[in-house]
């Protein structure tokens, strides 16, 4: 009769019920990580997509009423408003916007310029962006972006 050899040592039911744990349970994070990265992503792009639309309403907004809007909330009056109302209210796709007059010294307005941010920095963005009447998109990773900031490419 032939004597069996193991060639594992014998493996407890608790470690391998631990590793097989520990193998689900990892998977299933960096499947959650992909989606957050995803969704993160996707709320950028529309960020940077409402930052345009605003820029080009703006310059809508001037071309009719011979200066620049001086908020968010001047672009959503009317019969048919500019933007989307929740872009003036408190955002949308997981970021803030706000648009600031550029004054000259005489309190004339000459242009404007529109920052987002994440709501939730790191979960819904982790990207703060920047445009004005160039309407060139500029971006940082630490705070407001500004006209000094890099610019932002596809």
């Amino acid at each position: 009769m032939f004597k069996r050899t193991r060639i594992f040592p014998r493996i407890s039911k608790i470690t391998l019920l631990v590793a097989i744990t520990v193998c689900f349970f990892s998977n299933n994070f960096l499947q959650a990580q992909n989606f957050l990265d995803e969704r993160t992503n996707t709320n950028e792009m529309s960020a940077i997509t409402y930052l345009k639309m605003i820029a080009v309403s703006a310059k809508m907004y001037f071309s009719k009423n011979q200066k620049y809007p001086s908020s968010l909330a001047q672009l959503t009056e009317g019969p048919l408003p500019l933007i989307p109302p929740e872009l003036a209210s408190g955002g949308k796709n997981g970021y803030g916007f706000a648009l600031q007059p550029k004054v000259d010294e005489n309190r004339k307005t000459i242009g404007f310029s529109v920052n987002a941010w994440p709501l939730k920095p790191g979960f819904t963005g982790n990207k703060y962006f920047y445009t004005d009447e160039s309407e060139v998109i500029r971006y940082s990773l630490s705070g407001n972006a500004t006209v000094n900031d890099k610019e932002f490419t596809f």
